[in-house]
This record gives structure tokens, C-alpha cells and sequence, in this order.
């Protein structure tokens, strides 16, 4: 506000204006006029100023890093050449550790100056009342708060499940063994991806978390194998126990562990490079959560002796076996019911709406929602949105050749007669089309440099004459400034720049980006080839579009390669057909609840679609192995339900219950996308859990033998 140039206090005559403006910092202007001015003006109202002259603002853009972006498009273009040649390949490994390593580095500067305008910020003392906002504290906040949550909630979430595992089991192996078999796995996963030179986003960050689940479960089936062997044949020695347990999960724990990997390598076809990344950082924890798991599970329970058992040894939950019993009378309701789920949650899933507005993202008591909602009510709002007109470039020699304006002396600015009347008029009608709508809060484009030279002609607009003579004369700081941003001459380029209003109740992006381009197309005759749409509001609305469009295309492909994977590991198509429908009622049901609890899809609940298929698939598979193991020993349809109840069932009771407990308190967290998946993660634990111990065995009791009873 200090440096913004005054034209009316006092006024400067437009032959004046290259030399003669003032500024706050120069003694002789006229502080009440400029007041007056800085309220009024169509520059700085809204922007520099609040309307009602109480509250100004410091703009400060972060500078980009010209050499982090050279090395970004060259990763890309490394990548995208799908090259297997030696030379080739080494260069993409140099770019992307010269990148990691410049991207940490940048990162770490710019959490510096933030850091440092919050000190300068508390500094103020009661002098006056400081909000912060904007992109760059958006992004490092959502960082800042996943990384504090992690730190937060991580031991919460450790002593949680530590607690459950004491409750079921009561020995202290059976807590230490999967707890520091978890911590082997994530602090492996996270030390490879350090390596490997790949940062962790908001999209990413859920890893550590999905990680654990997934050694924790692998966990808990050995414990329970181990467990049921333990009572079945006493005679057994430590090692031999070991040994078979071992040799008897191993099938079954890689199937899940390879199905698993399916469903999150569908992320991976995703144009969306922090989506993509995601998906193979994923992969790369399955696979060594998985083999941390049965080496560490192995070597450390052989050096261990057997002991006494377990207090709850030959023990299965009251639940599993009521449960259990609900299949075997009443099978075909348990179908009807997960039938009518599955049609409950379409239903959900046509409510679901697509997050648009960052600012939900953080809970009402922070200081980053307190200053975005500051700045959306009294200057003008906070996540930028550009429209680009296109027109024909600048010609010197044509243009001035054609113009009968031009001068053949004194041009110090040629470009000027590239501005003509109508390109203003252009402007000024789209300018004030954003204006009118509710969720556009300030509005700037070389439309706003011409309202305010109406202060300088009496108010009327301006005529071709005047035009190029105000951009003759205006200061080459002022052009820079203020026409430079919203205009390209050489690029035959207009560019209009809105800000939206985080906390308009009825955002809807994709409504905003469809009107501006029919405003365009239709009332100001402009081809849709020549009007571009983008900034921070629109890139962020399409990565979501993006991200859903890939999570809908690949379900497909993964409930085939899952398909594939039951009958490879079970020898049975119809078996593989079976375990699929589970896997297809509990995302439903997920998505649908979503869509009845109005959940927006969001950066992280995109991605729960892959989270319950893995979460599902897993379950299945345990649960179909063992079933088949229990018919091939010549037992009933009926006792191999049974047993596949008091065993797999157990496990994949203790598992679920100790993930819900455990990430139940993420509820707890101010950052609204981390509350939402440990929401999601809990309730898709539970539904993965009931269907694959109602529907599915009530599925193979309807296929493979008669009930008996009222069912």
C-alpha cells in the first residue's frame, strides 16, 4: 500500500503522469485523499484496501524457482520417453535426484519465509490484528497438519492397538511382535522412499497409515495360525510350530499382499503425478511390510520358547460365532440384505458431491480458515482463477504501419497500439460478468487500468486516442506492475484474474468454469479454442475431476486381476466369481455412505474406493483359502464355515477392531481430510469385515450345499 501509485491526491495531470505520481512515502501527498483514492479506486479496492478503509494488506508472491522447474520438465519428458536405454536411464536417475534434492531445498525456503512472516506477524504485538492467507499458506498448512498429525496421533494410534492386542491375546509376544514388526515396516518404507529421492504430499501421506494396517493384519493371522496350531498339535516344537505356520500363511498372505498391490497400482495409471506416486510408493510398502512381517515374525518367535498358552487360547469371539451361526440359518436374507446395500450405496454414490473449496479442508478454530474467511468478507477473496483471452499477437511493423495514431518519434512503448477499444471492451464485459456473480469476490484485468483513467477524463470512458496516451505516458514500474500481469502484447494475450471466495456456501467450481466459458463463447463471440481457463481454483477442481475419472476407469481392471488372483491361488473360477461380490458391496456401501453423510470426494477420500477393495480382497482371500483347505480335508460345507469362522475369523476380527479402535482417533485432528479418512478407514474395516463374514459364506453355503433350518 506504501508504494501504490496515487493519481488523484493530488490529482496528476495525464501529461504529468510519467513523473509526477506520488506515493504514501513521498511527504507531500495528501493523506486524506489518499484514503479516498485507495478506498475507491478499481486497483487497489478490495485488494490493497478493504472497502471500508480499516484493513490493508501486504501481497508478497514467493518466487518461483527458474531451475526446480527446468529439472521438473525434463524429469517429465525423461519419463514420458518410456526409454530403455542405458544413457537414457542414467540421466533420468541424475534428474531426479538433482530435483529431489532442489525440491527439498525449495520447500525448505519457502517454510522458512512463512516461518518468518509469522514471526514478523506476532511481532505486531497489539498494534494490530494480522491474518494470513492465501496458496502458499494453504499448501504449507495442509503439510504442517498432516505432519502434525502423524506426530500427534501416531503414538495414540501405536497404544491403541497395543491395548486391543493385549485384550485378545493377554501375552506380551503377541503385543511387542506386531507392534515392532509395524514400526520395522513403515520406518523401512519410509527410509526407501528417502533414497529413492520421493516426497511425501497430502495425497501420499495416508502411506505410513495404510502401511501399518497392512503389517499389523499380516501379523494377526500369524499370531491366530500359531495360536490354533499351538492347541491342535502340542506335540509340536517351537520351530516346527513356526515352520508351518510359516509355510501354511505364506500363500495366502502374498495373494493378499499381490491383490492389495493391484488395487493401489490402479493409481498409478492416474495423470495426476502426486496420485501416480502414491500408487507406487504404496506397492513398494506392501512388499516390504510383507516381507518384514514373516521375516521378523519368524526369526523372532523361534529364538523364543513356547511357554504357557495364552489365557484366551482356544477362545473365539462371541461375535464370529453368532455370525457364524446367522450364516448357517439364514444365508439367503444375508444375501438379500448385502443386495440391499449394495443398492443403498448406488443410490449414496449419486448424492456424491466433489470437494471445491479449501477452506473446508481446516477446522473453524485454526488460524488458516480464521484468515482465509478474513479475507474472502473484506478484500475480496483467496484462490485465484484466470481466463486468458486469445487474440493476434502484436506486429510492430504491421500494427503501426495500420495505426493512425502511431508516430514515428518518441515510441516508448510500441505495444500500446495493440490495446485497442474493443480489447478493453472485452475485458470490461467479462470483468463485469465475474463481478456479478456471488462467489467472485476481486476482479483485475487492464479493464481495471482503464476505469481508473476514467478518474483522469471526468469519468467517461476512453476513446482510441486517449488510450494510447495514458499507456504513453504511464511509468515503466507502473506498467509493469499493473498491465504487464493482465496483458502480452507479443503473446496477443488478455488476461482477467478473479479471486474466489473460499466460504460462499454454494461454490461449485465446475458451474463457475462452464458459465465463464458459455459467457464467452455466446455473449462476447469469442471461439472456445481462444479462451483458457486455469490458476490455482481450476487446476485444483480438475486434478479431483482427474483423480475420480481414473479411480471409476481402473475399479474395472482391478476386480479382474483380482478375479484372476482368486482362482490361481483357490484352482477355482467359481470361487474366484464368489469372492468378488464382497468386494464389490463394501466400496458401494463405503461411497454410499459418503453420499447420505454429504462427505465430499476430496485430495484423500478419493482414494478410498482402492483402500476398502484392498482392505476387502485381503479378507476374501484368507477367508476362501482356508474354506478350501477345510473341504479338501472331506468336512462339510457347514463345518468348513465353521472353522473358517473360528479361525480366519478371529483374525480378521482382531484386525478390524484394532484398526477401528486405532485410527478412531484421528476424529480428532483439525485437519478435515485426515478426520475423514480415519472415518473411512474405520468404517471400511467394518464393512469389509461383516460382508466377508455374512455374505460370502452365506454365498458358498447357497452354492455348494443345502442349509439346513428355517433359511
Amino acid at each position: 500500500m506504501l508504494d501504490a501509485p496515487l493519481l488523484s491526491s493530488p490529482p496528476v495531470p495525464l501529461e504529468q503522469l510519467a513523473d509526477g505520481y506520488t506515493t504514501l512515502r513521498d511527504g507531500n501527498a495528501d493523506v486524506s485523499l489518499a484514503e479516498q483514492e485507495l478506498v475507491a479506486s478499481p486497483l487497489f479496492s478490495d485488494w490493497l484496501v478493504s472497502r471500508d478503509g480499516r484493513t490493508a494488506t501486504i501481497v508478497a508472491f514467493l518466487a518461483a524457482d527458474d531451475e526446480l522447474n527446468k529439472l521438473r520438465r525434463r524429469r517429465d519428458t525423461l519419463r514420458a520417453s518410456d526409454s530403455s536405454d542405458a544413457t537414457t536411464l542414467d540421466e533420468l536417475r541424475r534428474v531426479e535426484a538433482a530435483h529431489a534434492s532442489l525440491a527439498s531445498a525449495y520447500s525448505a525456503r519457502r517454510a522458512a519465509t512463512i516461518s518468518g512472516i509469522r514471526e514478523a506477524r506476532d511481532a505486531t504485538g497489539a498494534s494490530a490484528i494480522v491474518h494470513l492467507g492465501g496458496v502458499p499458506m494453504v499448501a504449507a498448512d495442509m503439510i504442517r497438519f498432516v505432519r502434525s498429525d502423524t506426530v500427534t496421533f501416531g503414538a495414540a494410534i501405536v497404544l491403541l492397538i497395543a491395548v486391543s492386542l493385549w485384550a485378545y491375546f493377554r501375552l506380551p509376544r503377541w503385543v511387542v511382535i506386531p507392534i515392532v514388526t509395524t514400526g520395522f515396516a513403515v520406518t523401512l518404507t519410509t527410509g526407501a522412499l528417502a533414497l529413492l529421492g520421493q516426497p511425501v504430499t497430502v495425497v501420499s501421506s495416508s502411506f505410513v497409515s495404510l502401511v501399518a494396517i497392512i503389517a499389523i493384519s499380516i501379523s494377526v493371522h500369524l499370531i491366530v495360525r500359531y495360536r490354533e496350531l499351538r492347541l491342535a498339535a502340542s506335540s509340536l516344537s517351537q520351530s516346527e510350530l513356526v515352520m508351518e505356520v510359516i509355510r501354511s500363511k505364506t500363500a495366502p498372505c502374498a495373494y493378499t499382499a499381490i491383490t492389495t498391490m493391484m488395487a493401489f497400482a490402479s493409481l498409478m495409471t492416474s495423470g495426476i503425478r502426486p496420485v501416480s506416486d502414491f500408487g507406487w510408493m504404496m506397492c513398494l510398502g506392501i512388499v516390504i511390510a510383507f516381507l518384514t512381517t514373516f521375516a521378523f515374525f519368524a526369526s523372532t518367535l523361534v529364538l523364543m520358547r513356547k511357554g504357557e498358552g495364552s489365557p484366551t487360547l482356544g477362545r473365539s469371539p462371541k461375535v464370529t460365532a453368532w455370525l457364524c451361526n446367522l450364516v448357517l440359518t439364514r444365508p439367503v436374507q444375508l444375501v438379500r440384505g448385502g443386495l440391499l446395500v449394495a443398492g443403498g450405496g448406488v443410490i449414496g454414490m449419486s448424492m456424491l458431491s466433489i470437494d471445491n473449496r479449501f477452506i473446508d479442508y481446516f477446522d473453524r478454530d485454526t488460524e488458516i480458515h480464521q484468515g482465509m474467511h478474513y479475507l474472502d468478507t473484506t478484500l475480496g477473496g483467496t484462490i485465484p482463477i484466470d481466463i486468458v483471452l486469445q487474440f493476434e499477437a502484436f506486429d510492430e511493423s504491421s500494427d503501426l504501419e495500420d495505426d493512425p495514431f502511431a508516430s514515428d518519434t518518441d515510441e516508448r512503448y510500441p505495444e500500446k497500439y495493440w490495446f485497442t477499444v474493443e480489447k478493453l471492451e472485452t475485458a470490461e464485459r467479462l470483468q463485469a460478468f465475474l463481478e456479478s456473480r456471488p462467489e467472485v469476490g476481486k476482479v483485475m484485468s487492464v479493464a481495471s487500468i482503464e476505469r481508473t483513467a476514467r478518474g483522469l477524463n471526468d469519468g467517461e470512458a476512453l476513446d482510441a486516442l486517449q488510450v494510447v496516451g495514458i499507456l504513453e505516458y504511464v511509468p515503466p514500474a507502473v506498467r509493469e506492475a499493473f498491465i504487464s500481469p493482465y496483458a502480452s502484447p507479443s503473446q496477443g494475450q488478455l488476461r482477467v484474474n478473479a479471486r474466489l471466495r473460499e466460504s460462499y456456501p454454494d461454490l461449485d467450481r465446475d458451474e463457475l468454469i462452464a458459465d465463464i466459458r458459455s459467457y464467452a463463447e455466446d455473449s462476447l463471440g469469442i471461439a472456445s479454442e481462444r479462451v483458457r481457463i486455469t490458476g490455482m481454483g481450476v487446476l485444483f477442481n480438475d486434478m479431483l475431476r482427474q483423480l475420480i475419472a481414473s479411480q471409476v476407469s481402473t475399479v474395472g481392471f482391478v476386480l479382474i486381476a483380482t478375479f484372476a488372483m482368486f482362482a490361481v491361488l483357490l484352482k477355482s473360477t467359481t470361487l474366484g466369481l464368489i469372492g468378488i461380490v464382497p468386494n464389490i458391496i463394501a466400496p458401494l456401501a463405503v461411497l454410499g455412505f459418503m453420499g447420505f453423510a454429504g462427505i465430499p470426494l476430496d485430495m484423500m477420500t478419493t482414494i478410498i474406493a482402492s483402500v476398502v477393495i484392498g482392505i476387502g480382497v485381503d479378507d476374501a482371500i484368507h477367508y476362501l483359502h482356508r474354506f478350501r483347505d477345510e473341504r479338501q480335508r472331506d468336512a462339510s460345507v457347514q463345518d468348513a464355515i465353521t472353522q473358517a469362522h473360528a479361525s480366519i475369523g478371529s483374525a480378521m476380527y482382531f484386525t478390524s477392531l484394532s484398526v477401528m479402535l486405532g485410527f478412531s482417533v484421528l476424529a480428532l485432528s483439525n485437519f478435515v481430510p485426515t478426520v475423514y479418512f480415519g472415518i473411512l478407514t474405520a468404517l471400511a474395516m467394518a464393512l469389509a469385515l461383516l460382508v466377508n463374514l455374512t455374505v460370502l459364506p452365506a454365498i458358498l453355503l447357497l452354492v455348494y450345499g443345502k442349509p439346513p433350518g428355517p433359511g
